[in-house]
């Protein structure tokens, strides 16, 4: 293990070993961890990296010990052919406190990619943060008992879960209340306290109550003053013998330490209290409440928004949910949304538009918000406000005079200003568990109908509505949707595509979405689109598509070369404003090695022509990779033959509105014939859709239509299926023309 060292001591020897293990929780993928002192000589390792010799060697040869200040991170590749990095410890003067050596294995370097040493770094930071600490804190002479070792090892695993944990999995912040308390428990204070003014935090927490009466009692009157002290002087304050007068006011030991804001102010302290009859505070108890403070000031940012200073949406929901436990009421959400915003942004520009939310949020912590009621910033332009004592129909007084005063807000240039104006919804707060998400859910429903029925005005929400309970719905489907994508499950299906010739041959298919919903049932997408079209989820549903269409396609890469069919895959409007799409198209593609030119990417015609800049742009990278464009639904838009000329298209899919009557109805006919003629003109071929009849195509082929597709020759079915079934298609026509032959 030591690689012809000196054996290492039973406390190093914990060190290395409970750090090991602290290494391997942040980055599953090391296989061995090392230690070395102030003068990079080693004093343990663990796993693969037990040659500490060549590791020491390496890193006094590195010239840490003759550098001042900062030191940058090395690496190295090791004749065992694994990665080696190496990290130094610095104290707050700049000097070497230790050095940690990382050994990584060949797939966990793979697997982490460029920037390497950053990456490593980054995981490993909680770790090196309290190795950090403690090495400036401790002298290396202290750890020299199996007890300090293990005392201080349960020490860096209750840091480390403190880290770990400061991050539920269901994106709820730890509560402050449940810090302290893990806290005190851990110090063995008969008190402690959090106090940060600005954020209107005032917690206290006793272990026994009884001993913690006194100093409770006390505590009003002492903790302005030591705030007072710590705003002053920035530093931990540790008063094991107090004064007599001190002793007067407050009878404990006391261990203070400030919460520092990033910028570095003080924003509030964290105190904890012993009785004068218990053991002393020790620099071990310093360094704990130290750290503690550090991560209670992450918690604090968290829970205000950075540009307003509003609670986020997170930790308003955390005091709605406080409030409704402590007390009964009525009580009323309002979901408040800035009308026009983007406009504001794209006309005035960002900075304009920032303010503009800042102005709003001003207005929100005025005295036009009643007392007792919270507020904050949901998202972007969004807020959200809880009316203490008010039933939805009287927040309408508090929605329509901050409208009012909204709309006196002058910004923009004088000779273009832009009229401010808010929509508002409004939800009851029900007293049950997650009663906030249901009445933000509810309101948010509410402000959109607003939105949809004229904007500067607040509806209420009603279950009775229909447009409510349809935004309702939609909302619920979205959900639906996007576990689904998750657990993949969307199905693809394929609707064949065949040649107007007399064989009627394949020319390839057009793939379809259906969706399993939670009850088994296949759904198509005239069901869902509209819904996710709304909520902006057709970027991650044409990803999906894209995905495993092409991952379908793949084992029959050949058979469809040689068939000289492709596969029709549909593209979004969502998608086409989205600049990463295209690029993840091709990166699938050369992922699943599927030639680009079996791929035909379908947009439609009435898409192409409102977003035409994105569309002409997109089409082109499309060609120059190889893949064919189509424009769908042809003919319906005013106008196609004028943009025609502009997009870069392979094919147009005549829509089914001008064939399905084409047999009986003379303009349909001169119509197929003038966007033949068109397609001819700009060398396109063309498809005609909803083809369900022998006489129907028969009648295109006369009108020189190059392709249909329709229930004629075939209904949608799985890809998979369609797949095969050509594959079985081909291999009998092969066999025939064999036979012939």
């Amino acid at each position: 293990m030591t690689g012809g060292t000196s054996r290492p001591t039973q406390a190093e020897d914990a060190l290395v070993r409970s750090y090991a293990s602290l290494f391997e929780g942040l980055l599953p993928g090391i296989s061995g961890s090392a230690h070395f002192n102030a003068q990079l000589r080693p004093v343990g390792g663990t796993g693969s990296l037990n040659d500490l010799r060549d590791a020491s060697t390496w890193l006094r040869d590195c010239g840490w010990l003759q550098q001042r200040g900062a030191r940058k991170p090395i690496e190295r590749e090791a004749v065992n052919g694994r990665h080696q990095l190496a990290f130094p410890l610095l104290n707050s003067e700049g000097r070497l406190l230790w050095a940690v050596g990382i050994d990584l294995t060949t797939a966990t370097k793979r697997r982490l990619g460029d920037h390497l040493i950053d990456k490593v770094a980054q995981r490993l930071r909680p770790a090196f943060e309290c190795l950090q600490r403690e090495r400036s804190l401790v002298p290396a002479a202290e750890i020299t008992t199996v007890t300090d070792a293990t005392e201080r090892t349960a020490d860096l695993e209750w840091l480390f879960h403190v880290s770990a944990d400061l991050k539920r999995s269901d994106g709820e912040w730890l509560s402050l209340q449940h810090l302290l308390a893990s806290a005190c428990t851990r110090i063995e204070a008969t008190l402690g306290s959090l106090s940060v003014p600005d954020k209107n935090i005032s917690l206290i927490q006793a272990i026994d109550t009884t001993a913690a009466a006194p100093i409770a009692r006390s505590l009003p009157q002492l903790q302005p003053h030591l705030l007072a002290w710590t705003v002053r002087k920035k530093e931990v304050l540790l008063v094991n013998e107090p004064s007599s007068h001190l002793r007067a006011l407050v009878p404990a030991r006391l261990l203070i330490v400030p919460v520092l804001a990033p910028s570095g102010r003080v924003v509030g302290l964290l105190a904890f209290f012993r009785g004068l009859e218990m053991d002393p505070f020790t620099e071990r108890h310093r360094y704990l409440a130290s750290h503690l403070a550090r991560q209670i000031a992450l918690i604090v940012e968290s829970q205000s928004d950075l540009a307003t200073g509003l609670p986020t949406r997170a930790a308003l929901e955390h005091s709605v949910e406080q409030r409704c436990q402590q007390t009964q009421a009525h009580r009323s959400l309002v979901y408040i949304d800035i009308d026009g915003l983007h406009v504001c942004n794209e006309k005035h520009g960002f900075e304009l538009g920032d303010e503009l939310i800042m102005r709003i949020a001003d207005l929100l912590t005025s005295k036009l918000v009643p007392a007792e009621s919270l507020v904050g910033r949901l998202s972007g332009d969004k807020f959200a406000v809880m009316l203490e004592n008010c039933e939805p129909q009287a927040a309408l007084g508090f929605t329509q005079k901050l409208q009012q005063a909204a709309s006196k807000i002058v910004i923009g240039p004088a000779e273009d200003t832009f009229d401010v104006s808010l929509s508002c919804g409004v939800a009851t707060v029900v007293d049950v568990p997650k009663g906030f998400a249901r009445a933000l859910a509810c309101s948010e429903i509410a402000c959109k109908a607003a939105k949809d029925r004229g904007r500067n005005r607040t509806e209420l929400y009603a279950n009775d509505d229909i447009s409510m309970m349809r935004r309702r719905g939609d909302m619920i489907l979205v959900g639906q949707l996007r576990e689904a994508i998750r657990k993949e499950k969307l199905i693809l299906h394929a609707q064949p595509i065949v040649r107007l010739d007399r064989e009627r041959s394949s020319a390839g298919f057009e793939v379809l979405l259906r969706w399993r919903d939670p009850t088994g049932e296949i759904v198509a997408p005239g069901a869902f689109m509209s819904a996710a079209q709304r909520y902006q989820l057709m970027p991650q549903i044409d990803r999906y598509v894209v995905r495993h269409t092409l991952a379908q396609l793949a084992p029959y890469r050949g058979l469809l070369m040689e068939m000289k069919a492709t596969a029709s895959i549909n593209i979004s409007g969502q998608s086409l404003s989205d600049e990463s799409f295209i690029e993840y198209l091709l990166n699938e593609l050369h992922v699943s090695n599927v030639p680009p030119g079996l791929v035909t990417c379908e947009i439609t015609e009435q898409t192409a022509v409102a977003c035409l800049a994105k569309s002409v742009e997109l089409m082109h990278r499309l060609r120059r990779a190889g893949c064919k464009v189509a424009l769908d639904d042809f003919g319906t838009g005013a106008s196609n033959f004028t943009y025609l000329q502009s997009l870069p298209a392979t094919r147009i899919k005549i829509d089914g509105s001008f064939v399905k009557d084409i047999l009986t109805n003379a303009r349909c006919v001169s119509m197929v014939k003038s966007l033949v003629g068109l397609a001819r003109e700009f060398q396109m071929d063309c498809v005609a859709e909803y083809v369900e009849t022998d006489a129907l195509a028969r009648k295109l082929e006369t009108l020189g239509v190059d392709h249909a597709q329709g229930y004629a020759f075939g209904r949608p079915e799985p890809l998979e299926e369609l797949l095969k079934r050509m594959q079985g298609a081909e291999s009998e026509r092969l066999r025939a023309y064999w036979l012939e032959v």
